[in-house]
């Protein structure tokens, strides 16, 4: 009983052993299944990474490379495994000295931050990888590194395109002439070149940041703020000019043209601004303008010195008409009025005692014949208007010989307004009397119904005014134009020619004529005459 008891025991410890054998063999088999599965990981990462992977040991022989690194280098893995990295075509041998003291960093453990190298492409150009590397450990000890590098050619590229753009942009945008800046829609200064930080006078880093309106002048700032504010959508740009102050206080001009951006939602995000000082284009404006205008000015000149000259042909063409005229039946004219006067004469004698209507009538003949003979005289005269030698005059001695001669109505009254001391006048005196006589004549029947007739003579920029103011009927604006033209008259009786000679008498004499009226309030008509030495 004892031996099979111990058997028993034995049996038991026997089934330990087997249980500790089954369950360390199911270990062993677990781990080896796990290390499998690692190994089949590991394998499906290295392969699988779109990053070229290179395992190294500790003396810098290649141990493996993943099939990326193969195809972006163009190699094989003859030409890479087993090789010293230095030895490989991948590599640039300048770059050797720097590819060792980086290897020898990390097998110390002083892990880099990424890093640039170069490499040889599968197309046999020059590429550039970014690198990053790790240590590999087994069993707590480092036995190899790992490296993976990522091809970044094409964001190298892509960098030296925007950075060569940049730098284009860069040299364009600070050697243009123009004033350039960015502004925020509150006005804030964003960015500004150098031509617009001379042109204020501020430096490049002072202005940014700023309000571009501490730059505007108080005078014109509304104005701007108001092409600023109507930026929108519907109006994304503008163009205005505004004055402005140079240092000097010197009032310039400018030009500018705004450009709004706008973001996804349509808000204003940034205004870019382009100015010019236009101060000389102004100038160049300006002086255009007064040149234009002094042009307008010559040819409207020129006009009227036309129109003068086609106006004074037409009454040197009346005039000769006249004159033709005249001449022809002046003579026969005079011929029948004289004897009508000299029977008008002797009836007058022959019956001293006819019937106040006979003497009434014989009278008026006698008149008439006078006024006729006063016609042809006036047209004989404008047709062979002949020079009369021009002495010194006294006006007064002119202007009071008139007067008792002219036979002005009794309900007119005469006022004189002489200046003192007038000086004398180098005239005809002959002519000047007749152009008085006719406008004293003209100024006592404009007033039918009686009134004032006021003569003043005075001294003004050396010369003689002599004017002759009547409070009569006045003339109309449109005819004060004509009245000195040969056969315009506004009389029912009279065919126009008094003041058509008394021009041409005037003229004769160095002197001007000139009138003033208005319709029922009265005229002035004024001679202008010259003094002796004048």
């Amino acid at each position: 009983m004892k031996d099979e008891r111990k058997t028993k025991a034995q049996l038991i410890a026997e089934l330990e052993e087997m249980r500790r054998h089954v369950s360390k063999v199911e270990q062993i088999k677990h781990e080896g299944k796990e290390q499998l599965i690692s190994d089949g990981l590991y394998k499906n990462i290295f392969e699988l990474a779109p990053e070229g992977i290179i395992a190294f040991d500790l003396n810098g022989i290649i141990t493996s490379c993943n099939s990326v690194f193969y195809r972006q280098t163009g190699s094989t893995p003859e030409e890479i495994i087993g090789k010293h990295f230095t030895k490989v075509s991948v590599l640039q041998p300048k770059d050797t000295p720097r590819f060792k003291k980086i290897f020898a960093s990390i097998i110390k453990g002083k892990l880099r931050e990424p890093f640039e190298i170069e490499w040889k492409t599968e197309d046999g150009t020059i590429g550039i990888a970014e690198v990053r590397a790790s240590l590999m450990k087994s069993g707590g000890k480092v036995n190899g590194v790992l490296i993976i590098a990522h091809n970044i050619t094409q964001r190298k590229q892509v960098e030296e395109a925007l950075r060569l753009s940049e730098l284009r942009y860069r040299t364009i945008f600070e050697s243009q002439n123009v004033l350039i800046s960015g502004s925020l829609p509150d006005t804030t200064i964003t960015f500004a070149n150098e031509s617009t930080s001379r042109y204020f006078g501020v430096p490049h880093a002072e202005a940014i940041g700023r309000s571009f309106k501490e730059f505007i002048h108080p005078d014109v700032l509304e104005f701007v703020m108001q092409q600023f504010n109507s930026l929108s959508l519907e109006n994304p740009s503008t163009t205005y000019e505004h004055r402005a102050f140079g240092k000097d206080g010197e009032i310039r001009w400018r030009e500018w043209t705004d450009n709004a951006l706008f973001d996804e939602q349509g808000q204003i995000v940034e205004v870019l601004s382009i100015g010019r000082d236009i101060t000389e284009r102004k100038r160049i404006e300006e002086e255009l303008k007064l040149h234009r205008n002094n042009l307008e000015r010559m040819v409207e000149e020129r006009t009227r010195a036309l129109q003068d000259a086609q106006e004074q042909l037409i009454r040197q063409e009346k005039l000769a008409f006249m004159g033709e005229l005249a001449g022809g039946v002046g003579h026969e004219l005079r011929n029948p009025m004289t004897g009508i006067s000299n029977a008008v004469y002797y009836l007058q004698i022959i019956l001293p005692d006819a019937d106040e209507t006979v003497k009434e009538y014989l009278d008026l003949i006698s008149q008439e014949v006078k006024n006729a003979s006063t016609i042809v005289t006036n047209l004989l005269d404008l047709g062979r208007m002949q020079p009369s030698p021009k002495i010194k005059t006294a006006p007064l001695q002119i202007i009071a010989s008139i007067l008792e001669k002219n036979l002005i109505q009794e309900n007119v009254n005469v006022e004189i307004q002489i200046e003192s001391e007038l000086p004398e006048v180098y005239i005809a005196p002959s002519q000047i009397s007749q152009v008085l006589d006719n406008l004293l004549t003209n100024a006592s029947q404009a007033m039918p119904e009686g009134g004032e007739i006021k003569i003043n003579a005075e001294v003004k920029q050396g010369r003689v005014y002599v004017s002759i103011t009547d409070k009569g009927v006045g003339i109309s604006e449109e005819n004060l134009d004509k009245i000195f033209e040969p056969l315009f008259t506004t009389k029912a009786r009279g065919i126009g020619l008094g003041l058509a000679l008394s021009k041409r008498l005037v003229e004769a004499n160095d002197g001007e004529i000139e009138v003033e009226s208005e319709q029922g309030e009265g005229s002035t008509f004024t001679i202008i005459l010259p003094i002796e030495g004048k």
